[in-house]
């Protein structure tokens, strides 16, 4: 039997110190400023829709839903998943870089996560509060019991009212610590 103290300091050594401290440090500052941010923004843009409120609802009678301000609702979405694959794979890119050493390889092992850290916190962090402000359009303009207030109550608001549905709408937070760590971990090697 593996006594767990012991893998513990293992682990610790491996790892050291600084790396483990600085990940942890790195990794809540990004989670607290893309969680804070998300809801400073989101409590904004729902009190900005409810002052349009008597607008919006002029918008139910609208036969063309295509025209309405939430169409674009998918393609916004699916974009930002593309881009974010893309992001993700591209930090990764960079990490590889840096790990085959190299004069320049500390410089570049920064470079992952500060890339991805600047992605996640401004172009997937305002898409999902553009997201989020198309909902509450739409619960308007459709009423509480049309598609949207239906997707609503199966899913949530904001984070999702089940784990997976937290995890799958904050699941580019989870990339964020293995970055941090694997940078930091090239870095002090």
């Amino acid at each position: 039997m593996v006594d767990l103290t012991s893998f513990g300091m293992i682990l610790w050594q491996i790892l050291g110190d600084w790396i483990f401290s600085l990940g942890l440090l790195f990794t809540g500052i990004v989670w607290g400023v893309y969680l804070g941010w998300y809801h400073y923004l989101t409590v904004g843009w729902e009190e900005r829709v409810n002052r349009e409120r008597e607008a919006i609802k002029k918008l139910k009678d609208c036969t063309e839903r295509q025209n309405a301000p939430w169409s674009g609702l998918g393609r916004r979405e699916n974009s930002m998943i593309v881009m974010g694959s893309i992001f993700v794979v591209a930090a990764f890119t960079i990490l590889a870089g840096a790990a085959t050493g190299g004069t320049l390889s500390k410089g570049i092992a920064i470079a992952a996560p500060l890339v991805y850290c600047i992605w996640l916190l401004t172009i997937q962090l305002s898409t999902r509060v553009m997201n989020d402000s198309d909902v509450e359009m739409r619960l308007i303009a459709e009423g509480k019991d049309e598609t949207a207030g239906v997707l609503r109550r199966l899913y949530g608001k904001g984070h999702g009212n089940t784990w997976l549905i937290r995890f799958r709408r904050n699941h580019w937070l989870a990339y964020v610590p293995i970055l941090w760590f694997s940078a930091l971990y090239l870095i002090m090697r």
